[in-house]
């Protein structure tokens, strides 16, 4: 019988870079529809998590090793080691999705909005869930790049300078 090697699983640190890459996409996105310059420094906000049905009911989150989160506990900014351990389950369970988006701006950090998916899978990176036509190897996934609305890019353009 032919020996089938087990798949080589993303580890935290590059989860996180995956983090921070998805990140700088946003960025760019949000300075090309002219939202001004912004930042490099980030800071990440949980906004919502959704299921197939929309967003949860009751407003948790599954973070923390999939145990169930209220949002007050998870809705202050983060950095994205911070963030990134809080969507990792011991390196066995990421969120299915991750949708990131810029929302403001200070003078020195660009906040990010995470609404995470509710079901979790393997971090293993030939099987994460891409987004439309995204290649198969996508190295962002499972983050997906979410662009601000004309009005949000309004407010961030009028952010703090």
């Amino acid at each position: 019988m032919e020996r089938v090697d087990p798949p080589v699983l993303l580890t935290l640190r590059q989860f996180i870079d995956r983090l921070l890459a998805a990140s700088e996409r946003c960025r760019a996105l949000a300075e090309s529809l002219g939202a001004g310059p912004l930042p490099s420094a980030f800071e990440f906000v949980f906004v919502c998590a959704q299921s197939l049905g929309g967003t949860m009911p009751d407003g948790r989150f599954k973070l923390h090793h999939g145990r169930f989160t209220p949002l007050a506990e998870v809705s202050s900014a983060h950095d994205a080691v911070h963030a990134g351990k809080l969507m990792w389950s011991h390196g066995v369970w990421i969120p299915v999705w991750v949708n990131v988006c810029v929302t403001a701006r200070t003078a020195s950090q660009t906040r990010l909005a995470l609404c995470v998916s509710d079901r979790w899978c393997s971090p293993d990176p030939l099987r994460l869930s891409r987004d439309r036509g995204a290649p198969p190897e996508n190295p962002l996934a499972p983050f997906r790049i979410r662009g601000p609305s004309a009005e949000e890019v309004r407010a961030i353009a009028g952010g703090a300078r």
